[in-house]
């Protein structure tokens, strides 16, 4: 709710969705920031190479897990912010 109050546009992936589906989501829709809410979801994004292929993509918020695999962190080519 925080993000449509400040006016961004929400473009929903649903936890099931494969990495592929993510990527093309948040390509076509230009995201500039991804909210992931877990290791298993950010895996989609970093794991996967998305982000590397995500030219308009800033940032990746994570929230849920309470341990955050640091190999993911380091790995992705954008900040990911807890």
């Amino acid at each position: 709710m925080g993000s449509v109050l400040c006016g961004t546009i929400a473009a929903g992936i649903y936890t099931t969705s494969s990495p592929d589906a993510c990527r093309y989501i948040s390509d076509h829709s230009k995201a500039e920031l991804v909210v992931v809410d877990g290791n298993e979801q950010l895996r989609k994004y970093v794991g996967a190479g998305a982000v590397g292929v995500l030219p308009d993509l800033k940032a990746i918020v994570m929230w849920g897990d309470e341990a955050v695999d640091p190999q993911l962190v380091k790995a992705s080519a954008v900040p990911v912010f807890r």
